[in-house]
């Protein structure tokens, strides 16, 4: 694993005050007991099943406090079937279990990914919520050349004084990646994986976001070094309302029929 992911998304850690947040992830350590069990292989729930014939495969990765249900009661993949797109849609159990065990992105991979392409799916999307979101990148990270797209919406990238180093430097295209990065420094690693993907060094990504959300100073941030054909923001907070409206919005740009085609 590129570096260590000791976060809790979907709730800024800034908010702990004088904590900091190392202080604010002891505290939250102490419930991990409380933790639903990482379960090997990886649980995960098929949305929709896509042709025989399909070469596409879906993956939803969920955020915090959310199931793979969340997916089917948001209607991902029913979005899906509404314009006619022919992909196998999978939503896994990625729960904060695994990210705390620091197995998630090796479950993804062995449980999940793997699987998918023995199928014959060969091309493969991320779609990330929140902490999901961080997943996918981290996953890109670890597992380069494996997926075709990243959809990242509301993802959690780092704590506000991080978002500040990048755009103090310029911005993403300008900042100057640290070549060595500390074990724990997750969040300069992410910010160095997003700069090679935008440089052409990775999948195509496509980020949407709420305007109202907490973490939109560092998604504004990225969205800043993407063409803006792939940037979705709208009115709306860190919510599924508001993430059911932009997956619908990525959909529209017809990036996914053209690979994927109709059934």
């Amino acid at each position: 694993m590129p570096a260590s992911f000791p976060f809790v998304p979907d709730g800024p850690l800034h908010r702990f005050g004088r904590l900091g947040a190392m202080s604010a992830l002891a505290l939250f350590a102490l419930g991990c007991a409380a933790l639903r069990p990482a379960r090997v292989p990886m649980p995960a729930e098929r949305l929709a099943t896509g042709s025989a014939a399909g070469r596409c495969a879906v993956v939803l990765l969920p955020g915090r406090y959310d199931r793979p249900e969340s997916f089917a009661k948001a209607g991902f993949a029913e979005a899906l079937a509404a314009r006619g797109i022919d992909a196998e849609v999978v939503a896994p159990d990625a729960h904060l279990g695994y990210y705390t065990r620091r197995t998630v992105l090796e479950r993804l991979h062995e449980d999940v990914i793997a699987p998918l392409r023995a199928a014959g799916r060969e091309r493969i999307w991320l779609v990330g919520v929140s902490m999901g979101g961080t997943g996918s990148l981290l996953y890109v990270q670890r597992y380069p050349g494996e997926i075709a797209g990243l959809v990242e919406l509301a993802p959690y990238l780092g704590e506000p004084e991080v978002v500040r180093e990048v755009a103090s430097a310029g911005g993403l295209a300008s900042w100057p990646a640290p070549e060595v990065l500390a074990e724990d420094d997750f969040q300069r690693s992410l910010w160095r994986s997003l700069q090679s993907i935008v440089r052409g060094g990775g999948p195509t990504l496509f980020l949407g976001f709420g305007q109202s959300d907490d973490f939109a100073p560092g998604h504004r941030l990225l969205a800043a070094a993407l063409p803006p054909e792939r940037v979705a923001a709208l009115p709306g907070g860190h919510d599924w309302r508001t993430w059911r409206r932009l997956w619908q919005a990525y959909l529209d740009t017809g990036e996914l029929t053209a690979p994927c085609g109709r059934p």
